[in-house]
């Protein structure tokens, strides 16, 4: 009988101890420490090529982002009958699955945007010599997927590949498009 009865008392005891540090931690108040910005470069692009891309990502709700990106392109070498010089986009992002739970907007993800690019038309007279023959501009709808990493220091690691066609006048601009890319960026 004893037994049972010193069973019972700790029981009771720890169960009105819990219950006290539960009702003392409601009384405290709660910090929002989520970032909703992230400002990424393209590395990888700017090291292989002289070209940049800047992109910025507002986060939506736990699994949706929007966002904008700038492309600039530095190189003044021909290398195709169309020479992209800027691109202008807008984009909308869902994650879909990620390898880190508590972390919002991580892991893999597809992506819909849409891109208004300008550039130059050039012909090759031969394999050396080209001369410009005048400008374009196009507006191009496209997907792309990627993977998004988030470190302890909101520092963003991002991995993405995609393409889209362009929609006016493709006799003289070009057909499609390709996006990817490794950015590095940061989240505030």
């Amino acid at each position: 009988m004893t037994r049972l009865n010193f069973k019972l008392v700790l029981g009771l005891c720890s169960l009105l101890l819990s219950i006290n540090f539960y009702a003392q931690d409601s009384t405290s108040v709660e910090v929002n420490k989520t970032k909703f910005h992230e400002l990424s470069f393209d590395g990888f692009e700017a090291l292989v090529t002289p070209s940049a891309e800047l992109n910025y990502e507002y986060l939506l709700g736990k699994e949706q982002s929007i966002g904008a990106f700038v492309y600039k392109n530095f190189n003044s070498e021909i290398n195709n009958n169309y020479q992209e010089e800027f691109s202008l986009g807008f984009s909308y992002r869902n994650y879909l699955y990620s390898l880190q739970p508590r972390t919002s907007h991580t892991g893999i993800f597809i992506e819909a945007f849409s891109q208004f690019s300008l550039g130059e038309r050039f012909r090759f007279i031969n394999l050396t010599e080209s001369e410009k023959i005048g400008n374009w501009s196009n507006f191009g709808l496209g997907f792309m997927a990627g993977y998004k990493w988030l470190t302890q220091h909101n520092i963003v690691i991002q991995v993405h590949l995609g393409g889209g066609l362009f929609a006016f006048n493709t006799k003289k601009t070009p057909d499609s498009f390709f996006r990817g890319g490794l950015l590095l960026g940061y989240r505030f």
